[in-house]
């Protein structure tokens, strides 16, 4: 296969994968009943609470790494698959930061994180990704996208909390 045919499949594959998606949105808002304008409402309604769309959002995450397409029985079931993982993901996200509005920090001391600890930051979701003696270290959370989570090396920045820092977040696993 020559390099031009590779890339010819490569668009094919993602012209497939766009229109799976399109599909996948309208199947998922007719079946709920629902119109564009009024779907973050929806998922508000279904996950009132910030603590029940962090759960629903990890979820999502660890289905979307589970993912083989080997556990189906085509490729236009798995990219269906997915691209409701991702649309899911996407409103959770959206539904997170809209209850996120009235958040207040619970604090947190530096022995509540380990490698692999999620947690909420003034600026978002954070995966702890190193402990050190006064710090720690962590990168955005972005479940959108799971191959950011797999390091080191990070794909996405570093960022280090201090001890002043850490006081103002909170846990959401560890």
């Amino acid at each position: 296969m020559t390099v031009a045919e590779i890339i010819m499949e490569d668009h094919e594959l993602d012209d497939h994968f766009e229109r799976l998606m399109s599909l996948v949105d309208q199947e998922d808002l007719i079946s709920r009943g629902i119109s564009d304008e009024r779907e973050l409402d929806w998922w508000l309604s279904e996950y009132p609470t910030l603590e029940e769309a962090e759960s629903a959002l990890l979820e999502r995450s660890n289905r979307a790494k589970s993912l083989n397409k080997n556990q189906f029985p085509n490729l236009t079931d798995y990219l269906s698959e997915c691209a409701k993982i991702d649309r899911e993901t996407m409103m959770l996200e959206m539904t997170v930061d809209e209850l996120y509005q009235d958040w207040m920090p619970d604090g947190a001391n530096h022995s509540d994180f380990k490698i692999g600890t999620i947690f909420r930051a003034g600026g978002g979701r954070f995966l702890c990704t190193d402990v050190g003696q006064r710090t720690i270290v962590a990168i955005r959370y972005t479940p959108r996208n799971p191959d950011n989570m797999n390091g080191p090396p990070y794909f996405l920045v570093e960022s280090v909390f201090d001890e002043y820092d850490i006081e103002g977040v909170t846990i959401l696993s560890r």
